[in-house]
């Protein structure tokens, strides 16, 4: 599928990991929906594509991108999906409370590319969960 669309990702996750392997399945759901993404570690000032900032959100960048740093999740495996407007630019938070809330953050994005494709990035719904059981999967 040719390539029509970009978006600049600021990726503040680890290598390993949980935010690795959100990261690699959302990768792997643009490449699919024909989204061209540039991985970098700062906001480039001269680009017009859309933005993206993944990370947790006690990274300095997540909490100076956030309108509300109050918005942010900061429990474990929470995960948002923060639409901000600065300087003219919109900009996606995709963040969590911790790495494990960042890959779940991330699966949410990837799975919304796969339904919506470039709308997702484009005009993205925010989203914000925390579990509701301190260890998932138990009843």
């Amino acid at each position: 599928m040719a390539r029509e669309f970009s978006v600049s990702l600021v990726n503040l996750c680890a290598r390993t990991g949980p935010e690795a392997h959100g990261l690699a399945e959302f990768l792997s759901a643009c490449a699919t929906a024909g989204i061209d993404i540039d991985v970098t570690h700062r906001i480039a000032p001269d680009s017009d594509d859309p933005i993206l900032v993944v990370g947790r959100s006690d990274s300095a960048l997540i909490r100076l991108s956030a309108a509300d740093p109050a918005e942010l999740p900061v429990g474990a495996e929470s995960a948002a999906l923060i639409r901000v407007d600065r300087d003219g630019r919109t900009m996606l938070l995709v963040t969590g409370g911790d790495a494990t809330g960042v890959m779940y953050a991330l699966l949410e994005l990837a799975e919304r590319v796969r339904f919506y494709g470039r709308k997702a990035i484009v005009v993205p719904a925010e989203f914000c969960e925390s579990p509701d059981l301190a260890v998932r999967g138990v009843d």
